[in-house]
């Protein structure tokens, strides 16, 4: 375990989004607006589904935390490619985050990383064209 948050004052809370795609996984650390760290790694994010894909994803969302350095975190946004709906893959996925890093797990589709990738966690609109399954 990575360790619970610290308490902070107000909006400062610590929080990474991951953009979790077939081909690659960006992942980036804010507190309000400001961006403290960024983290990308070639190797793709698998299916929620797929054999294995829950270790592997655990094993890359742990790569990317440590190379954004600066925990604990307050928050983990975890979106990922193939999430449609929150079934049982998607579910013990955000379990074994959360019980491993000790702090709030949000599990979602890739679209909301894009979304606060390009305009970061404040109000804006994202116009996204990608490939389909």
């Amino acid at each position: 375990m990575i360790g619970p948050s610290s308490p902070h004052d107000g909006d400062a809370r610590r929080i990474v989004v991951i953009d979790a795609r077939k081909s690659t996984v960006r992942a980036a650390v804010f507190v309000r607006e400001r961006v403290l760290a960024r983290h990308r790694d070639d190797e793709g994010f698998p299916h929620p589904g797929a054999p294995g894909a829950r270790e592997l994803g655990l094993e890359l969302v742990g790569r990317a935390l440590h190379s954004l350095g600066g925990a604990p975190y307050d928050l983990v946004v975890l979106a990922a490619t193939g999430i449609r709906t929150i079934g049982a893959a998607e579910r013990s996925l955000r379990t074994s985050l959360t019980e491993h890093l000790g702090c709030e797990v949000i599990v979602a589709n890739d679209v909301v990383a894009a979304y606060l990738g390009a305009v970061g966690p404040s109000s804006g609109v994202l116009v996204q064209a990608g490939t389909s399954e």
